[in-house]
């Protein structure tokens, strides 16, 4: 590399000055230049995609919680509780109610549980009642074999519910007679069942 500089008029007729140097020397203010450049952008360009990561994961990291979440509850896990104090206002609030949904899921299903327990408890009263009237109903037909050929006595008893309180029975009289007793106790269930066997008892 070399550099040709004309001299003043003045002194032109001395001739030509020539200044010879390497060219490494002379762009080397401009390749480090280019080189500082470089590292400069490379670190502003990283800092940049730090910055994207951070935000997007700022933005899919809550999206993702409640998709955990929402995938829990389909598993039948109410039990599960998202973190109420992170992220924006409104993810906040969504977060508080997920929870409340969660927990009144919860509540529910130990409601109907309970109601379920009750219900076959109940049920479970009723068949036994059913089968205690089952028992003070008469069973036999004819009720007196005695008398087959001369009296027919039928009876059925079906009650609106699993019990009721309708009654009936045969009974002998003392001068050889027969009486049939009828009886309706006001009410349905395992009261009125109960309150209809007290005449087969006295």
């Amino acid at each position: 590399f070399y550099i040709l500089q004309k001299l003043p008029a003045g002194i032109a007729s001395m001739g030509t000055l020539a200044v010879i140097a390497p060219r490494d020397v002379v762009l080397s203010p401009l390749i480090q230049l280019r080189s500082t450049v470089l590292q400069v952008s490379g670190v502003i360009v990283g800092l940049i995609v730090l910055v994207i990561l951070w935000v997007s994961n700022s933005i899919t990291s809550p999206i993702k919680r409640f998709v955990a979440q929402v995938d829990q509850f389909s598993k039948g896990n109410y039990s599960a509780r998202l973190p109420e104090g992170k992220g924006p206002a409104e993810l906040r609030q969504l977060a508080r109610g997920f929870n409340r949904l969660g927990t009144a899921i919860v509540a529910q299903i130990e409601e109907v549980k309970n109601t379920t327990a009750r219900t076959e408890s109940y049920h479970k009263e009723l068949m036994i009642a059913s089968e205690i009237q089952k028992g003070i109903l008469p069973r036999q037909f004819p009720p007196f074999p005695e008398l087959e050929g001369r009296v027919g006595l039928y009876g059925m008893n079906r009650p609106a519910r699993e019990v009721g309180g309708d009654y009936f029975d045969f009974i002998r009289l003392p001068d050889g007679g027969v009486g049939v007793v009828v009886a309706d106790v006001s009410g349905k269930g395992a009261g009125a069942a109960l309150f209809m066997a007290m005449p087969r008892l006295l």
